[in-house]
């Protein structure tokens, strides 16, 4: 039995769930539960996003009431244990045999440690292609987004201008990202960066469109007034008003990308199907005193930030 815990927005929830498939995977298929118990107490609720891919199907939603029961006894388990174990001592290995594949480290590859418990509780982010291993065709698979067989007029027109020039998806992560709680930590990806990405896009591609997605039409408002990206490239600006998994449908049909350091634009250049892509990252993927190494893909160009 796998609990997973569920926490943040679309793309770290598709980092957790791989996590999860994989564990099920060695432990003969073991089901997997989600929980919402941290995720209903974060200060914005995204909910269960895993619900719009096409892993639906492939866990089962706990009932609030057992859900609640349940994290208040696992959460209590996980501070006995890292007292026992001691604070210096605590990692995924140590606690995955207890049951508990715990772990602050986000981006930095720790493997599947072992364990004999029934309940297997999952807590941590696990952002790193390395954790997908042999299972990494069937994910692609299982989290692409559902078909959507009625699309606005407005996204099928995007959609059409992707499909027919040399589309580079520029994800632009503003949102939360500008808040006091990350700015200084996660808010990396500059104007400058961005003019150095199209420059090197446009060396290699002979005639690139440059499709820019953020967060909403307020912060593609703040991006036209501040950055200067038209006097850089033929830019068009995505503004479905539609939700999240309609922009990375849309980005993942891109033929190129130049990400920001975030899972949301990770996920889309991955689950792309465009042959011999070129995807640029952020040569620094957070402020925070983490080894951040694991996150990128071999083959990916880094632009310094």
């Amino acid at each position: 039995m796998i609990i997973l815990d569920l926490r943040g927005g679309l793309g770290n929830q598709m980092f957790q769930f791989a996590y999860a498939y994989n564990l099920s995977k060695r432990y003969n298929n073991e089901k997997i539960f989600l929980s919402t118990f941290y995720q209903r107490r974060e200060p914005v609720n995204r909910g269960i996003c895993l619900k719009k891919l096409m892993c639906d199907g492939q866990f089962i939603v706990l009932p609030i009431l057992v859900d609640n029961v349940l994290s208040l006894f696992l959460k209590l388990k996980k501070e006995i244990l890292k007292k026992i174990i001691g604070k210096d001592r605590v990692s995924l290995r140590s606690m995955a045999k207890h049951g508990m594949y715990v772990t602050d480290e986000i981006y930095r590859y720790q493997g599947y440690p072992s364990s004999k418990k029934w309940i297997k509780n999952i807590d941590g982010y696990f952002q790193s292609v390395k954790y997908f291993g042999r299972y990494a065709d069937e994910l692609r698979g299982s989290l692409l987004p559902k078909t959507c067989e009625k699309k606005s007029s407005v996204i099928q027109v995007i959609e059409k201008e992707i499909m027919e020039s040399d589309s580079i998806c520029l994800h632009i992560r503003r949102g939360d990202y500008t808040s006091d709680q990350w700015r200084s930590s996660l808010l990396i990806c500059d104007e400058q960066y961005y003019i150095k990405a199209i420059s090197y896009i446009k060396e290699k591609v002979d005639d690139p469109i440059f499709f820019v997605f953020t967060n909403s039409t307020k912060d593609i408002i703040w991006i036209k007034n501040n950055y200067n990206l038209e006097d850089q490239a033929r830019i068009y600006y995505v503004d479905t008003k539609g939700t999240d998994i309609d922009d990375l449908d849309l980005m993942i049909k891109c033929k190129h990308f130049i990400l920001s350091n975030s899972s949301f634009s990770w996920w889309a250049q991955y689950l792309s199907k465009s042959e011999d892509k070129i995807v640029v990252a952020p040569s620094i993927w957070t402020n925070e005193k983490q080894d951040h190494s694991d996150v990128y893909i071999d083959g990916w160009v880094k632009i310094e930030v």
